[in-house]
């Protein structure tokens, strides 16, 4: 019996250090789940926008650039842009360093003279949204775009904007079939 007595005694010098190690590694395996979270990029330079329900979301960057780098650590981290852009829109990643011409619906493009000299962007990161729905609102189907780093929280405004354009341009035709 003494020895019964004396393993029991054992268990009861240390009842939390199991709760404890157990409840770390859970609150460990939350953060990894949570941080492991990426946004699923188009790396294709050939686009077709015939069958998509959503804007194309084109993020230029460089592999040299530090602001590239920064805004896909900092902001396209981030669970609520992530979960935002992979729900209202179709984004693709070009990557100057290897990337000269990119195919949208069957238009090629020379991604520095026909986009962003065009656009007037004169530097990355930078994000161009395109749908095909604008494509007869003029001679430029890209109808919306920003230069440079944006903050989770600098790049939903950016969103808010782009969807209230997207909004008026598509009133305004609605306005124009009706005169």
């Amino acid at each position: 019996m003494d020895i019964f007595n004396a393993r029991n005694s054992r268990k009861n010098e240390y009842p939390g250090v199991f709760s404890i190690v157990i409840a770390v590694l859970f609150i460990i395996t939350l953060y990894f789940n949570q941080t492991s979270m990426k946004l699923q990029w188009n790396t294709s330079t050939i686009i077709s926008t015939s069958n998509l329900k959503r804007t194309v979301f084109l993020y230029f960057s460089s592999d040299s650039c530090s602001w590239c780098k920064r805004m896909e650590d900092e902001t396209f981290s981030d669970e609520y842009i992530i979960k935002d852009i992979q729900w209202r829109y179709y984004p693709v990643k070009v990557n100057l360093s290897n990337t000269k011409k990119i195919i949208i619906d069957y238009i090629e493009y020379d991604v520095v003279k026909d986009i962003l000299d065009k656009l007037e962007i004169k530097g990355i990161p930078a994000v161009v949204f395109y749908s095909k729905n604008l494509l007869d609102l003029g001679e430029n189907p890209f109808y919306y775009h920003f230069t440079g780093f944006k903050s989770p929280i600098s790049i939903q405004n950016e969103f808010a904007k782009e969807a209230q354009k997207k909004h008026k341009k598509k009133r305004e035709k609605i306005q124009e079939k009706v005169n």
